[in-house]
């Protein structure tokens, strides 16, 4: 009926279906579909609050403009306290992987790293179905925002909308940008951002530039991998949501494969260094050093390089490792030396990317009394918002605050968004410490110490990283986002929770089985107390000590075989039991052991 319509334009036509123009004001928009941004629209749309979220093309939301992978060790831990909080990502990688890792796993559970590789394609295409979700509050619209709206008090700048390039004005008392100006190599920046950075600029607010380098992208066909090193996915993939029983494609998993660097890769490298391209200016990240500069900094001649697949119906294969910014005339030569790439054909060189940046350290903490000394203060100032302090109502997550990856961004997205959306409700602050979060570790990092090179978070980032773990997220932070509902204590009627909250229905039903369960588990297991010797007796390695016990060190077919009834149990919750065990010394020094759990 309509021959000239493609799919593609079908598929814009659903997205306008669902996300039409609101015919009231809106109380939220949010400037950027990037990961911040569909995180902080997703969480405003659940706060309540009607939402906005604008994005120069509709096929930008949920773009995995780097490398395409979701988690590892740190940032998988941010990806659970994300879902832990009902955000969107894990839910949509779970969907979206086609290779699932947890990484570290001979090592304690504090440094386990949940990783998957991602198909680009799918992972657009489900963070738009969850998107959907949130039609009665979210709103989306294909529009390029020019300027920031404030209105002038005395001693105060608020928020009052967004101008689009076409001169309409979007009336709002809360803005939160996700979307940042970027700048390839040798290039002036999008121009489609200068606009809203003068009038940024012009409200006095501060930019510096960071940058980060992509990998070469590789045509799957022309790489030979007979010799290379293959390494599969997880033969029961872990998912990164609780709420998931299992991953989508665990039977149909793309394997990855190592290959490595040569003298003569090194060479070409050190000889063209007068060439590359790095920025003095504008600095990098400490933990994705280059490889102009790990040929420079390392002796050996041999760096692993992993060839990952980009998705199930694409040839295109990232090289991860080859970041760089040498000219594409000595990149080629340079990927021949590698061993399976000598007939390699490259479909995109790597390159190096500046983008501008808030110094964090403007952005709000909240501190209820700020006669306290500093020391006090500093304690209080874990509060933070991501609210800018000079205009009321403007908030930063993602690229603009310093931070490039997608986990941090999504962290970062949820709480910029909810409090926008609370603040405009006029309900108190939704606020994570950095003692129960690697959330809150970043946050209070990016506030208190600013940006001096793009924020990355590792476990050694977070004080208190043997409690802050992967497996734990959801039993340590749902419980965070029924708190915050009211801003006071907790209510007793959760089904009224969960409807004003960073949560939904769904998730608060789950949480309370989870927790029921949890809490059921840990007394069984707490109340059984036996000496070493009557464990060993029952065919358990416990060994001789006056000092802690852990029952926790049994395998897991021995807890099931001492205690039948945690059979029905989900082995992810068992393992959070273990974990999150208490250790006792025997007052009397007789070597009782007792269920205590890790570390």
């Amino acid at each position: 009926m309509f021959p000239y319509l493609t799919r593609q334009s079908l598929n814009r036509l659903r997205l306008h279906r669902y996300f039409s123009s609101a015919t009231e004001p809106y109380q939220v928009c949010v400037i950027g579909a990037s990961h911040a941004g569909c995180e902080a629209a997703a969480a405003s749309a659940r706060v309540g609050a009607r939402t906005l979220l604008l994005t120069k093309s509709l096929d930008d939301i949920g773009e995995l403009s780097s490398d395409p992978s979701i988690g590892g060790i740190g940032k998988g831990t941010l990806v659970r306290e994300v879902d832990a909080l009902d955000g969107l990502m894990a839910k949509v990688a779970d969907k979206s992987g086609s290779m699932f890792q947890m990484l570290n796993v001979t090592k304690g559970s504090a440094v386990w790293g949940p990783r998957a590789q991602i198909d680009r394609t799918l992972y657009k295409r489900q963070m738009k179905r969850e998107l959907r979700r949130y039609q009665q509050n979210l709103y989306i619209r294909a529009a390029r925002a020019s300027s920031l709206l404030v209105d002038s008090e005395p001693h105060d700048l608020h928020v009052s909308g967004v101008k689009l390039d076409t001169g309409e004005i979007i009336h709002c008392s809360k803005v939160v940008l996700c979307t940042t100006k970027e700048y390839r190599i040798g290039t002036t920046g999008d121009d489609d951002f200068e606009d809203l950075w003068s009038s940024l600029r012009r409200l006095g607010l501060e930019f510096h530039q960071l940058h980060t380098i992509t990998q070469p992208r590789l045509d799957g066909k022309t790489i030979n991998f007979t010799n290379l090193t293959r390494q599969d996915g997880d033969v029961s993939p872990s998912p990164f949501s609780f709420l998931s029983s299992a991953v989508v494609n665990a039977e149909n998993q793309i394997p990855r494969y190592l290959t490595r660097t040569t003298s003569a890769t090194h060479d070409i490298v050190r000889d063209n260094m007068h060439l590359s391209a790095l920025i003095e200016e504008a600095s990098g990240s400490r933990h994705c050093p280059t490889l102009e500069a790990k040929s420079l900094r390392f002796s050996h001649n041999s760096l692993p390089v992993w060839l990952e697949s980009e998705g199930y119906d694409t040839d295109v294969v990232c090289a991860n490792g080859l970041a760089c910014t040498l000219p594409e005339e000595v990149q080629g030569p340079m990927l021949r030396t590698i061993p399976g790439l000598e007939n390699v054909k490259m479909l995109s060189p790597a390159y190096g990317i500046k983008y501008d940046y808030l110094d964090p350290r403007i952005l709000t903490g909240v501190s209820p009394l700020p006669w306290l000394s500093p020391l006090h203060f500093l304690e209080l100032h874990l509060l933070e918002t991501l609210e800018e302090k000079h205009v009321k109502g403007f908030y930063c997550a993602g690229k603009p605050a310093g931070t490039p990856g997608y986990e941090e961004a999504a962290g970062q997205g949820i709480i910029a968004g909810a409090n926008a959306a609370r603040s405009a409700l006029g309900r108190g602050p939704f606020l994570l410490k950095r003692s129960e979060s690697f959330i809150g570790s970043l946050t209070h990092d990016l506030i208190t110490r600013g940006v001096p090179v793009p924020q990355s978070t590792s476990p050694p980032r977070s004080d208190y990283r043997l409690f802050v773990r992967p497996d734990n997220a959801h039993i340590r932070m749902t419980a965070k986002g029924l708190y915050f509902v009211t801003g006071n204590d907790m209510v007793a009627d959760k089904l009224v929770a969960y409807g004003a909250g960073v949560i939904s229905r769904g998730r608060m039903e789950s949480h309370s089985r989870l927790l029921e369960t949890y809490n059921r588990v840990l007394r069984m297991l707490k109340h059984c107390i036996r000496n070493a010797h009557s464990w060993r007796a029952r065919g358990h390695s416990v060994a001789h000590s006056n000092k802690q016990k852990r029952f926790g060190s049994l395998m897991h077919s021995d807890l099931i075989r001492e205690f039948p009834l945690l059979k029905d149990v989900d082995p992810r919750l068992l393992k959070v039991v273990e974990h999150d065990g208490e250790e006792i010394r025997s007052p009397f020094g007789t070597g009782k052991a007792r269920y205590e759990g890790h570390e």
